[in-house]
């Protein structure tokens, strides 16, 4: 369905300047909805985010050294606030 066919179709009952009106309410809506889904996505990454933190901890001396961390390194980066991701 082409733009102009969806503003035939959406807006055919009401007149010019409220179909413009409409279209412009519409249109923040979307916005609205994309704000949405990016917060939506950021609260899942800073999730995941907190969750590998947390698994880090878990980690024994011997896994740390395998990967090339110290348990104070671990510590720090388990320390930091869930929203302060890179």
């Amino acid at each position: 369905m082409t733009n102009h066919t969806l503003n035939a179709c959406c807006y055919s009952d009401v007149g010019e300047k409220s179909a413009r009106a409409l279209k412009a309410s519409h249109v923040k809506s979307l916005g609205f909805m994309a704000n949405r889904a990016s917060f939506i996505e950021w609260c899942r990454h800073a999730q995941a985010v907190y969750r590998q933190r947390r698994e880090l901890l878990q980690l024994t001396n011997h896994q740390l050294e395998d990967i090339g961390l110290t348990r104070q390194q671990v510590r720090n980066e388990a320390n930091r606030p869930f929203w302060d991701f890179p």
